[in-house]
């Protein structure tokens, strides 16, 4: 009797499957129908770099905003004509950027690096290393021009998942 009903249940389960699987299939469309519209393309990254500044701005300060200026223009000139790269420059005292200052923790002189998907911010990177590269000025905009390119290109960044400094 056991066998019996164990081939019972193996045999409602099956057909359940069976069942189960053709309602999830869609029905052939009608002839003459429109065809489904295709999926929606994955919307483009953009990366938006701020260099945030104090009101008082020291010959670092000023010599932190030129190079990061360089990096981008000479890496990027057509991302940044195109919008897929924009650079911005604020003064992180000023009113209007206490937002962006609390969530990017800004206190002193600060380059951020984020990656927006349509008006989503989907991760960014505070690059704290600038302040150990003042002397360098090809390995300032080195360093600067590999953080773009990895957002702009979407590849994982350390540090930068959803957000944070180095």
């Amino acid at each position: 009797m056991g066998t019996t009903r164990d081939l019972l249940t193996a045999l409602v389960l099956a057909v359940t499957a069976v069942l189960a699987g053709c309602a999830c299939v869609a029905p052939p469309a009608p002839a003459g129908a429109p065809a489904p519209p295709a999926p929606a393309a994955a919307e483009p990254s953009r990366v938006v770099v701020s260099y945030f500044h104090g009101s008082v701005r020291c010959e670092t300060c000023l010599r932190f905003e030129a190079l990061s200026d360089r990096a981008l223009r000479e890496a990027f000139p057509a991302q940044l004509a195109a919008g897929r790269v924009a650079w911005r420059v604020m003064d992180f005292e000023e009113p209007g950027h206490e937002a962006e200052v609390a969530r990017y923790d800004v206190f002193e002189s600060s380059l951020v690096v984020s990656r927006f998907v349509g008006d989503a911010e989907v991760e960014w990177k505070k690059l704290d290393a600038i302040w150990g590269l003042t002397t360098d000025d090809g390995a300032f905009v080195a360093y600067v021009r590999s953080e773009v390119d990895a957002y702009l290109n979407a590849r994982p960044v350390p540090g930068g998942a959803r957000g944070g400094s180095e």
